[in-house]
């Protein structure tokens, strides 16, 4: 690691706390970390010091896609979808490399795996190369009832076992690969034809507690699909880590996770998606906007109250790209009504905060020097996201000129 200070002079800066846009910074970056960030119309150089002039750009944190499923390519064709979820891992180990690579290339440092029905995320963070330097967290395969939703993301629990003993029997097993959390189904999928319909919850309140306190054991947190009141409300009682989608669990809902802390991911991207793959006359095009509209109103009552959300696309989902799609759920954010600063502190320190990145997902002194260079104001982020002039991870640049 070279100990020798460098510099990063920002015209603006967003650090990722969800403040207001800050102006004319100059950053000093040792060991990989920041050590300092000051005023630079205050502050002068050392003779011969290295300079990355950014100051006709913004710089924020480097971004974190906290719901992704990357042993899927986001095809919207049906047939290749339904042949892909049952691939062998020879086959879909080259997807999962080709989706890492487009979200490193999209200035995502870190994402979140919600498993796939084989569990190959897993096995390839295990057996292959990741893409240095990108964190990848994987669930490896989902638990789900028999005859429930969650096929293709995992596997049932056995007949005649309890939750907790089945993942007992699976974590204390020799030689099984350890996944990074525990991801549990607890409820269908958002209905696309009937506006609001909600399903029953798959698992009891005290099954879900019981699977919580294994995961401590482990060290391992608790990640919940649920959507519909019940489901969810189970979920968070139970202690689980985050709720992901969480569509139509209303304000009561709201209000628990705020005061138990639960992390919300919202996953707005995959309804839009499939919204805007629906033809004019197509009646779920209706019901996609509606369920848009709800989820807006719900993450505008959870900023309200307090509600901890983290960003994840859903990436791999029909028609939701692995690393674009992170621009995409940012605008979704925006239109819901929150400022690009809360937006983005949703893909970064709150993010990194429900991914227990140390040292990521903020930029203050003291942490990692993991940042994008977008040129040339924050709202140009939104605009062409595909366009940023350099990512650096740990104070080394991996991608730009």
């Amino acid at each position: 690691m070279d100990s020798n200070p460098h510099y990063l002079h920002a015209g603006r800066l967003i650090d990722g706390r969800g403040g207001p846009v800050l102006k004319n910074r100059l950053i000093e970056i040792r060991n990989g970390r920041i050590h300092a960030i000051g005023n630079a119309a205050k502050l002068s150089l050392p003779v011969r010091a290295r300079l990355y002039d950014a100051s006709r750009a913004t710089v924020i944190p480097g971004l974190i896609d906290c719901h992704v499923h990357l042993a899927w390519a986001s095809t919207c064709d049906a047939q290749m979808r339904s042949r892909q979820f049952f691939e062998s891992y020879a086959t879909v180990r080259h997807t999962i490399a080709a989706n890492l690579e487009k979200t490193l290339n999209a200035g995502i440092v870190a994402v979140r795996d919600g498993g796939d029905a084989g569990g190959h995320t897993l096995r390839f963070k295990n057996q292959d190369a990741i893409a240095d330097p990108l964190i990848v967290k994987a669930a490896g395969r989902a638990w789900h009832q028999p005859g429930r939703y969650g096929r293709l993301i995992g596997r049932t629990v056995t007949p005649g076992r309890t939750l907790g003993q089945a993942l007992c029997a699976r974590l204390a097993a020799p030689g099984v690969e350890q996944p990074d959390h525990i991801k549990i189904v607890n409820s269908g999928l958002n209905s696309l034809s009937a506006y609001g319909r909600q399903t029953a919850p798959q698992f009891k309140r005290d099954e879900l507690a019981e699977a919580v306190r294994i995961g401590e054991q482990y060290r391992l947190p608790v990640v919940a699909h649920a959507n519909g009141a019940e489901p969810v409300r189970r979920c968070i009682d139970a202690g689980c880590r985050s709720i992901e989608h969480g569509y139509f669990m209303g304000d009561d809902n709201l209000a628990r996770m705020a005061d138990r802390r639960t992390f919300w991911v919202p996953t707005v991207a995959p309804m839009q998606a499939f919204m805007d793959q629906c033809k004019i006359n197509d009646p779920r095009k209706e019901v996609c906007r509606r369920n848009i509209e709800h989820q807006f109103d719900q993450i505008r009552r959870a900023k309200q109250l307090g509600v901890k959300m983290a960003l994840g696309t859903d990436a791999g989902a029909n028609g939701v790209a692995h690393g674009r799609a992170v621009i995409n759920e940012l605008r979704l954010f925006v239109q819901a009504g929150l400022k690009l600063e809360e937006a983005i502190q949703c893909a970064t320190q709150r993010a990194a905060e429900l991914l227990e990145l140390e040292g990521r997902g903020m930029l203050a002194p003291g942490q990692a020097a993991t940042f994008l260079v977008v040129p040339p104001g924050p709202g140009q982020l939104l605009q062409n996201p595909a366009k940023y002039e350099a990512l650096f991870i740990a104070g080394r640049r991996v991608r730009g000129q």
